[in-house]
């Protein structure tokens, strides 16, 4: 179907669209009440679309939606009530966001923003992962946050107005929703508990990448692994967002992108930890023995 412009997607939701809708076969696989309006009106040219694919008059790949995902939509108010920015929102602020909301299906591997470019507004995850990198004219990657549901990517160019600073990647099939940055500085305008939450939010990323830039300035590898390590067995990895069990799938590779190396210096690095006693390396597991001793790694006392 593509992207559609915005005029089409704030154009009312009928009573009888609404009656289209709940006869519909596809009706059952998302609810009504749970959805914007602008999902909804895109929902009721998919309904078309399908009628007109069920004559034989359009071709099944008009059902690839890049713009909108059906399993999403149904999440996308529930997710908006997670997000920091949104989460002391009422019922009537948060209907406000979803209002001008845009859903978007991403591939896993898809790139959805790019450094460099101009801004387009504040992502939220809804369904599935990201990750925010930066990448070196050699190709090696630092991973800068991992994004679950629930969490936003490309925050800072929305308030300075500049373009966005760093690639961000899908890492799972699943959907994102971008709210344009005039519409989010009217948000702020009129809610003010929005604005607050901003501030708490990029306080603590700016945190978070202060914290960054000490371990890549001062710490070696051993000290930056042994530091990922510990934080991802007390649940306190400042580097994830919103994916609870982020660390349970993570390799070596995604190791050396969020230390700042490469995947055969966090291989030595590991074989260390391994001989001083902290963790023991498994297949596709890494067992940690003694949190003091990572803890002395970690801080660089060893």
């Amino acid at each position: 179907m593509g992207d559609l412009p915005l005029d089409r997607l704030m154009q009312p939701f009928s009573v009888e669209d609404e009656a289209e809708f709940r006869l519909h076969p596809l009706a059952g696989r998302c609810d009504l009440f749970m959805i914007s309006l602008h999902a909804a009106v895109v929902f009721k040219q998919l309904m078309r679309d399908n009628g007109a694919m069920e004559a034989g008059r359009l071709r099944p790949k008009s059902h690839s939606l890049r713009f909108f995902s059906l399993r999403s939509s149904g999440m996308l108010v529930e997710t908006l009530s997670q997000v920091p920015y949104f989460s002391g929102c009422n019922d009537a602020a948060l209907a406000e966001v979803a209002a001008v909301a845009q859903l978007r299906a991403v591939r896993a591997g898809e790139q959805i923003v790019t450094e460099g470019e101009s801004c387009h507004g504040l992502y939220v995850v809804v369904e599935g992962r990201a990750k925010v990198v930066k990448i070196s004219a050699e190709g090696r990657e630092q991973v800068l946050l991992i994004l679950g549901p629930g969490r936003t990517f490309n925050d800072v160019p929305v308030f300075d107005g500049g373009t966005n600073p760093a690639n961000v990647e899908a890492l799972d099939d699943g959907a994102v929703a971008l709210v344009p940055s005039a519409a989010m500085h009217t948000l702020m305008e009129r809610h003010p508990v929005i604005a607050a939450a901003a501030l708490r939010v990029l306080a603590s990323r700016l945190r978070t990448m202060t914290l960054m830039v000490e371990s890549l300035a001062f710490r070696d590898v051993t000290a930056r692994v042994a530091g990922l390590i510990r934080a991802c067995a007390t649940g306190e990895q400042p580097l994830v967002e919103g994916v609870p069990h982020a660390c349970a799938q993570i390799t070596q590779q995604e190791l050396a992108a969020l230390t700042g190396s490469v995947r055969e210096v966090v291989q030595r690095a590991l074989k260390t930890l391994e001989s001083a006693g902290a963790i023991r390396l498994g297949r596709a597991r890494i067992d940690v023995l003694n949190p003091d001793v990572l803890e002395d790694w970690a801080a660089g006392k060893t």
